[in-house]
This record gives structure tokens, C-alpha cells and sequence, in this order.
């Protein structure tokens, strides 16, 4: 039987801003996958559609493996640019929307959260 976790979102002012350029259903597409992300990280040891493009570039300052940002696949024409971290000592999953992106936008916003995110001392 796998034990189910708790997985806590948090939204960034970024994600809201792009959130509310979308049309109402773009809106509701998009909620209907952000809905399904969070039952598979409930329940599943990986959630599906979580990926990085071979093409991003992650500052010197941090290897790609220890970092836990990624693009999520929301829709055919959106991805949702997030940080996915474990806190196995509360049995929980902590999401964090950073950004809406288009496709053809991805990799370079992807590459600008990441420099914003890891550059901060």
C-alpha cells in the first residue's frame, strides 16, 4: 500500500501576473493539470510531465542534480516553471509556482528563473 503525502503549493507573484494573461480556458486548462500534478505527487514516487530541456543552463554556482527547479507541461502551449523539494521529515511534497511560460519561451525564461534563483546570497 503506498502511504500518501501532503503536498503544499506556493505561488509566487510572477505565477499570478502570468496566471491572469491567460484566457478563462487556458485558466481552467491549466488548473485541471496543476490538479493532476498534485494527486501524482500525492501518490506516485515521481510525478509525471516534470522535466528539464537539455538545452537549459544552470549557473556554476549549482549542479543541475541538486537543484529542484523544472518545467511542468501544463498544456500543449504552456509550461509552468517550479521548484519541487521533499520534506520527507513531515511526509510531504512542497510545490512552488515561480512562472507561466509559452513553449517557444521556456527554455529562456527557465534559464532566467534559475540565474535569478540561484544567484541571491
Amino acid at each position: 500500500m503506498i502511504k500518501k503525502r501532503n503536498v503544499l503549493i506556493e505561488i509566487t507573484k510572477g505565477f499570478d501576473a502570468d496566471e491572469k494573461r491567460l484566457s478563462a480556458s487556458e485558466r481552467q486548462s491549466l488548473d485541471k493539470a496543476l490538479n493532476e500534478l498534485v494527486k501524482t505527487a500525492r501518490e506516485q514516487p515521481w510525478p509525471r510531465k516534470l522535466y528539464r530541456s537539455h538545452n537549459v543552463s544552470f549557473p556554476a554556482s549549482i549542479s543541475q542534480q541538486k537543484s529542484t527547479l523544472y518545467m511542468f507541461r501544463a498544456t500543449r502551449k504552456y509550461r509552468v516553471i517550479l521548484t519541487f523539494d521533499e520534506d520527507p521529515i513531515f511526509n510531504q511534497r512542497i510545490i512552488q509556482l515561480l512562472r507561466i511560460t509559452s513553449i517557444n519561451e521556456s527554455v529562456e525564461v527557465f534559464n532566467v528563473v534559475a540565474s535569478i534563483l540561484y544567484n541571491k546570497k
